[in-house]
């Protein structure tokens, strides 16, 4: 698939018209760039007027304080939208790292040259002003979620919280979470080796099953979806 049939078959641009899409295509080849594994793309401390897109990869979006604990706060795949809050409040300084996870491919867009009259036209940029805002609520959501996550004291809680959300989620008590156990750990702000310790006691006890990624939580009875 071309890059720019990725791009506008994302939910950012959903709804817009062949005349905004056309006056998109000539900017946006231009603010194509690859990332190899591991590559910083926003850091903590930086202002930004640009937002970015992911066409190809995985990026994690992390906070990192000041003694080197790593929290992760989302993972962005093909078609996510990352930063672009900050790129609203251009003189807000980040709070978060955007990583590479994976070799990347991003395209930037420039808030003030995406929302200039010369290059949308009216209607186009209130499709997009809509489908942003729908975006930020959806992350919002997202963030809730990791919060009711982590606001039980014990690691089972936690872990309890999370798995049930997948399971809600999927709509099924079997399911494949995003994560490995680094990441669930780090995601859940736990330490590793504690997790997997709990993880194989829930095991013991019948509660769940689970290889690698892959978990089923095992249903009482008379307990619904």
């Amino acid at each position: 698939m071309k890059n720019s049939d990725l791009i506008f078959s994302s939910p950012l641009f959903k709804g817009l018209g062949k005349e905004d899409i056309s006056a998109l295509e000539k900017i946006i080849s231009q603010n194509i760039r690859h990332y190899p594994e591991n590559s910083t793309i926003f850091a903590a401390g930086e202002c930004t007027k640009r937002f970015a897109m992911v066409l190809q990869g995985v990026i994690v979006i992390e906070h990192v304080d000041a003694f080197g604990t790593r929290n992760i706060l989302s993972y962005v795949g093909q078609g996510g939208v990352f930063a672009e809050t900050y790129a609203f409040l251009p003189n807000e300084a980040m709070a978060v790292y955007a990583v590479s996870e994976t070799d990347s491919k991003i395209v930037f867009f420039n808030r003030i040259q995406l929302f200039s009259s010369p290059v949308l036209s009216a209607d186009g940029r209130s499709v997009l002003f809509e489908n942003l805002l729908s975006l930020s609520m959806e992350k919002n959501l997202a963030l809730a979620k990791k919060i009711i996550c982590t606001t039980p004291k014990t690691i089972r809680g936690r872990l309890s919280a999370y798995l049930s959300d997948e399971m809600m989620k999927n709509r099924n008590n079997t399911f494949e979470i995003p994560f490995d156990r680094q990441g669930l750990a780090d995601y859940l702000c736990v330490e590793r080796s504690a997790l997997s310790a709990e993880i194989s006691k829930m095991r013991k006890e019948g509660m769940i099953e689970c290889r690698k990624n892959r978990f089923s939580i095992i249903m009482k009875k008379n307990t619904a979806l």
